[in-house]
């Protein structure tokens, strides 16, 4: 900010003005030079940063540097600034990872005509650069600029061919940047793009592999029709519905999402290629299918949103095992009438579940959450007893969601069932985590467009927190399975408050009595001590250093050491060490040592595991508390 405001104060006296900003320009190029140069001195990115701050103080002062700041790079990329042969390759990299910066800024300040001087050039080191990153994000500025030299055209043309193997790179950076260049290749010169394209992907017709390109090419109607006549039949088998190919299929609805009406054909077409395939095939694989069209439904505005559940109700109609495939678009409605539609559509008998998302997502956008109750009371009544639980937890949070007492009602009638009905333990845990569960792909608040409070995830765990420990002190200790019910709530809910912005160490210390209860308590099943252990974790890593008491760790570290020695299943063993590694971290050392001979003697038990990842942990975990003695 101090810079800007010369460059404005100099433009009231034109000829001052111009004499003060190139003697600013000077000063800090002069200044600049040698720590850019010199990369092996270390100082290259911060001089950068530096210059780049500058280039916007003043359009003139823009120009000057960007002129110098490219040549300068130029100069690394070739390797003419290099001291020490053993240094080049690296010096040339380092060049290679400012100089898309520096060519895009041009292009963003108006300067292209600097990047047409020393197109050329740039093209010729670009082509000896072993940095395909580069490559690829000085190519997206290239096209950007629209200059169709033989060269150029055959440095794109390099490019495409090469991102027939990058596009599916495991390298996220090199993979996003292929797909980045090919995106913007197809934007700024569809022309050239598709003459370029059909030789290059004749090689690989009906290759998965073309899936990622073809998509990123679509940026206009011209191109999506042109692109639909390669991509529908691929997407028409399951073996192209791989989490990363589904993945490019939403992208390439969120990169053109400006374009409702092409977006919308879009849909229509990806959906009849899905769908082509067998009611088996597509249930094998709903889920994927499910959260790919969820993540499309996020860049339709509410228009077209309706327009395609219109669309899709009558073919869920006709073929029920579509709503595998969409539920979760349609439970982002904002029409309560058009979700009530769907659901009248379906069969009577199964696919509860996702009936139930959708109930749950009709009862947090309705304005009479009453009348639905009676309405929906018909459903109820035909689902089996998990789904009944389940329903009772779904409605619950979507009620919680948006602070109605009728949610807190549904919440003390699940405490209630597992003090009456020990039976049902497994059940009423899962309808309890159901409650508390706003991370999955049918409970995000976001991904389903679900209605809420502000803080609404703070305020449903600071609620909860006060009713679960009140009902559980007034818990027999021969309740076993009702106990058991509150114990392996313990870790979803603290699941819950992970993604809290706001401290709230205070809260969760309130549950370690609770917990210290639970690894006391006997006749649990292995289940029920893994959540409970795996929720000790969230509780020791939320709490600061010195609200871990020395009582609390008498009661918790004895456990923990035999849970590591004599645990039953792997889950239990890696749980336990963890909360030990987090202890050594997170706790007092003078708390700790007591307790440092039988800590060891556990760890050396779990490093004769079988199992790699224990005999890891284990290494790890007494590493750390061998570090506590010398502190």
């Amino acid at each position: 900010m101090p810079l800007r405001r010369p460059s404005k104060s100099y433009r009231m006296d034109p000829r001052r003005g111009s004499e003060a900003i190139d003697y600013i320009c000077d000063e800090f190029l002069e200044n600049s030079e040698p720590f850019v140069l010199q990369s092996e001195m270390g100082m290259s990115g911060r001089s950068l940063a530096l210059l780049d701050l500058l280039t916007e103080c003043h359009p003139k002062m823009s120009k000057t540097i960007i002129e110098r700041v490219l040549l300068w790079l130029i100069m690394i990329v070739k390797g003419e600034t290099v001291n020490s042969a053993a240094n080049r390759d690296e010096v040339i990299d380092e060049g290679f990872r400012y100089l898309p910066r520096w060519c895009k800024l041009a292009v963003s300040t108006g300067n292209d005509s600097l990047l047409l001087f020393h197109q050329e050039c740039l093209v010729e080191v670009t082509r000896m650069s072993g940095s395909k990153i580069g490559r690829y994000s000085l190519g997206e500025v290239f096209v950007s600029i629209r200059n169709e030299n033989n060269s150029v055209k055959e440095f794109y043309d390099e490019l495409l061919a090469q991102s027939f193997e990058d596009a599916a790179n495991e390298n996220v950076d090199l993979r996003n940047s292929c797909l980045s260049f090919i995106h913007s290749f197809a934007l700024c010169n569809w022309n050239l793009f598709s003459k370029l394209l059909p030789s290059r992907i004749d090689p690989f017709r009906d290759d998965l592999k073309t899936i990622p390109i073809l998509c990123a090419a679509v940026c206009s109607s011209e191109s999506a029709q042109f692109v639909l006549q390669l991509l529908q039949p691929l997407l028409s088998t399951a073996k192209a519905w791989s989490a990363g190919n589904l993945q490019n299929v939403a992208s390439m609805f969120t990169s053109n999402k400006s374009e409702q009406q092409m977006c919308q054909m879009l849909f229509y077409h990806i959906f009849d290629s899905l769908t082509l395939a067998s009611d088996d095939t597509l249930l094998e694989h709903s889920s994927l299918l499910a959260e790919c069209i969820q993540d499309i439904g996020l860049n339709f505005s509410a228009r077209v949103h309706s327009d395609i559940i219109r669309f899709l109700a009558d073919k869920i109609e006709r073929r029920s095992i579509l709503f595998l495939l969409v539920y979760l678009f349609v439970v982002q409605s904002e029409n309560v009438d058009e979700m009530t539609d769907i659901l009248g559509r379906l069969p009577d008998i199964g696919l509860e579940s996702q009936k139930i998302v959708l109930i749950g997502a009709i009862f947090n956008k309705t304005d009479n959450v009453e009348s639905k109750m009676k309405e929906f009371g018909v459903f109820y009544s035909k689902f089996s007893r998990a789904s009944q639980l389940k329903y009772k937890g779904v409605i619950c949070r979507q009620l919680l969601l948006i602070d109605k007492e009728q949610g807190w009602e549904i919440f003390e009638s699940l405490l209630d069932e597992a003090e009456r009905h020990p039976k049902d333990e497994a059940l009423l845990s899962c309808a309890l985590d159901e409650v508390v569960n706003l991370d999955s792909r049918w409970s995000d608040i976001v991904k389903c467009a679900y209605c809420s409070t502000v803080l609404a995830r703070q305020r449903i765990f600071c609620q909860m927190l006060p009713v679960l420990l009140r009902r559980f002190s007034q818990l027999q200790k021969g309740d076993v399975s009702a106990r058991s019910v509150y114990f392996r709530m313990l870790s979803p809910l603290l699941k819950l408050a992970e993604k809290i912005a706001v401290p709230l160490n205070h809260e969760y210390l309130k549950l370690s009595p609770m917990f210290c209860e639970a690894l006391d308590a006997n006749e649990l099943s292995l289940t029920t001590v893994e959540m409970i252990v795996s929720g000790l974790e969230g509780l020791i890593k939320a709490a600061l250093r010195d609200e871990i008491q020395a009582d609390f760790i008498r009661k918790v570290l004895p456990k923990l050491q035999r849970f590591v020695t004599h645990g039953t299943s792997i889950r239990l063993i890696l749980s336990a060490l963890e909360c030990l590694e987090l202890m050594a971290r997170r706790c007092d050392p003078l708390f700790l040592l007591s307790y440092f001979p039988d800590v060891v003697s556990s760890t050396v038990a779990a490093s004769k595991s079988k199992k790699r990842k224990i005999r890891s942990k284990a290494a790890s975990v007494r590493n750390l508390w061998e570090l506590l003695t010398t502190k």
